[in-house]
């Protein structure tokens, strides 16, 4: 009988499909403690895990700990068949841990289709020598001598390792030395030894490479001013982050943070028993970055930052159209490469740890995909859960989901610092005017506030250039002067006569047409418009819009969002422009405002325009409230 030692935290752990706790497991676990484990060396998670505690957490945790020496996986018919994402996941940590496995082959399992199935689930695992327990063919059960002859052979096998970990040379000396180049060795022959990727997934994964270069290796923030290229290889500036905390909270201090820490806890925190997150969220208020963030991960990835994965798919969640496989083809793949829905998925199912998914913008995802879809079940490990999924959002939208991450981030905006590196690369060749702008915002609390979103920022130059007299003073009052701004250049372009005060009844004409686009839009939660089919009329809308520069072409390469669509340069634009039509119903006395009023109320997707209409009435917002409330 083994006599065991007081550690902390298990030395032994369980892992098992739950089907197969009652016949095997469980009895397991009662031989392993009359064998001399004591119940708290054993994480078996039926008594291991306390009531209240984060299971997924929890569960990580123990493997992760150093003082875990043995994994136990009992592979079964059930856990084969039935892809088990909890058991698959805690294998693979196992393996990554680089702990001892101890493997036990249960049912009948000497025929060639149980070792098919092993090889299936995991190479791995097949090439490790496994312990066969037979059930009865009829009752299912397992004869208690086969259970108290693998308890012995486990608590031998357990021994083992706990010598190993406590020799006397282990960590010094020329014979660890020694040792720790044997190890690696065998490690890099064991590399070379792994079976190649299909040459049908490294051309994917060189056709996304190419396009995601093409794509977004630079980006054109503002469609007027073409000379103005901001590079995310190398131009990218990291906007500083924090990190939720175990109550929920954001307290951490805000840290600089690269694209590859965000992947790499470890990197992150420093601290040796962290799991590297596989569902990870970031969060941000509206121009804050989530999707120039994404981009810079799949440009990371290009340029080989991130090494991690053998393939990345960039999802536009405004574009999801019910499945992820259509969504990865109508937005990436189209019909540019030979490999076969069923050919990327299968891969994708058996390589899971080298795939990983950037879904941007979970807040425009559609609001029945929000209740339910193949999004929701990637995000919570349902399918693919050996993969890594990066989701971003505005804050307090993802809702049910939220507690289906490891990790979960908070965008907080520029340093000062950073900020007036915006101001060099936008008056790149005029220095004197960076200079000026970064004096001014430092002397202004307001201004430097709003210039730490990356995308206000970016608007006060514009405005700065335009005219150094007069710069906002609230968010709203920014995107009118915007709209004052990008007016005046559409009239000076086509020779319009424009005091500065009052629109251009042509003007007005359009302001309004594509303030009622943008509220009729964001009723049904759409982003893009198709402008470019039909009457004569729209046509020439679309040609105007696109001369305004409120409004861009989209840039996509989906099969089912073409070049005959256009969008506003950014949701806030959307946001901004709903909120000028209604304010123009309110002055006009639509009879429909009030019902416009409570669907704003109702709807927390709809806050942004809320607080765009409080902030164009000014000190006359207060009876707007109350109206709100009472309409509510």
């Amino acid at each position: 009988m083994y006599r065991s030692s007081c550690k902390t935290g298990p030395s032994v752990f369980l892992c098992h499909a739950g089907e197969d706790k009652d016949k095997f497991v469980e009895p397991l676990y009662k031989a392993l403690i009359a064998n001399g484990l004591k119940a708290d060396e054993i994480f078996y998670d039926k008594f291991s895990i306390p009531a209240g505690q984060d299971i997924k957490r929890y569960i990580e945790s123990a493997i992760a700990n150093p003082n875990l020496r043995l994994v136990v996986i009992v592979l079964s018919r059930k856990l084969l068949c039935e892809h088990k994402q909890w058991p698959k996941r805690e294998c693979e940590l196992a393996l990554q841990h680089r702990k001892e496995i101890f493997p036990i082959w249960l049912d009948s399992n000497f025929d060639y289709d149980f070792d098919t199935l092993v090889g299936k689930y995991s190479p791995t695992l097949k090439g490790i020598r496994a312990h066969r327990v037979t059930c009865d063919g009829q009752t299912g059960i397992v004869d208690k001598k086969n259970i108290r002859d693998v308890a012995t052979k486990m608590i031998s096998e357990y021994a083992k390792t706990t010598k190993r970990s406590n020799t006397p040379y282990a960590g010094c000396g020329f014979l660890a030395i020694v040792v720790a180049i044997a190890v690696l060795v065998i490690a890099v022959i064991h590399h070379l030894m792994l079976p190649k990727d299909d040459p049908d997934i490294l051309s994917t994964t060189a056709f996304l490479k190419n396009l995601y270069s093409r794509r977004y290796s630079y980006t054109q923030p503002l469609p007027w001013k073409p000379g103005l290229r901001l590079g995310l290889a190398d131009g990218y500036i990291n906007t500083r982050i924090r990190r939720e905390d175990d109550r929920g909270l954001f307290n951490t201090p805000a840290e600089v943070v690269t694209t590859s820490q965000l992947f790499n806890s470890q990197e992150r925190s420093h601290r040796g028993n962290e799991l590297n997150p596989s569902r990870i969220a970031v969060e941000a208020e509206p121009g804050g970055g989530k999707s120039t963030l994404c981009r810079k991960v799949v440009i990371d990835w290009v340029e080989d930052r991130i090494t991690s994965f053998t393939l990345m798919f960039l999802v536009e969640l405004r574009h999801f159209n019910g499945s992820v496989v259509d969504s990865i083809y109508d937005q990436l793949l189209g019909d540019n490469i030979d490999i076969s829905k069923t050919v990327l998925m299968e891969y994708v199912k058996n390589h899971q740890e080298k795939v990983c998914f950037i879904l941007d913008g979970f807040d425009e995802l559609r609001a029945e995909y929000q209740k339910k879809s193949e999004i929701l079940e990637l995000i919570k490990g349902e399918v693919f859960y050996g993969s890594t999924v990066l989701v971003t959002s505005r804050p307090s939208r993802l809702g049910k989901v939220h507690k289906d991450f490891d990790a979960f981030y908070k965008i907080v905006g520029f340093r000062q610092d950073q900020t007036h590196e915006i101001f060099r690369g936008y008056f790149i060749n005029d220095s004197k005017s960076a200079a000026e702008l970064s004096e001014t915002v430092a002397n202004n609390l307001y201004l430097k506030e709003i210039t730490e979103n990356p995308l206000y920022a970016l608007l006060i130059c514009v405005l700065w250039e335009d005219n150094r007299q007069r710069l906002p003073e609230t968010k709203a009052q920014l995107y009118e002067e915007m709209v004052i701004s990008m007016t005046r250049r559409y009239c000076d372009k086509f020779d319009i006569e424009y005091d500065g005060r009052s629109f251009p009844a042509h003007v007005e004409r359009l302001l309004l047409f594509q303030g009622r686009l943008a509220w009729e839009g964001s009723e049904i939660n759409k982003l893009d418009f198709d402008m470019g089919i039909g009457e004569e009329e729209n046509k020439n809308k679309r040609k105007e819009m696109l001369s305004l520069g409120m409004m861009v072409q989209r840039e996509t390469d989906s099969r089912t969002s073409g070049y005959g669509y256009v969008a506003f340069l950014h949701p806030t634009f959307q946001e901004f422009m709903a909120a000028y039509y209604i304010r123009n119903m309110l002055y006009n006395e639509d009879t429909s405002l009030t019902e416009i009023l409570n669907t704003i109320v109702q709807r927390e997707d709809l806050e942004g325009i809320l607080i765009f209409l409080c902030g164009l009435f000014g000190d006359q917002a207060g009876p707007l409230l109350t109206g709100f409330k009472n309409e509510g």
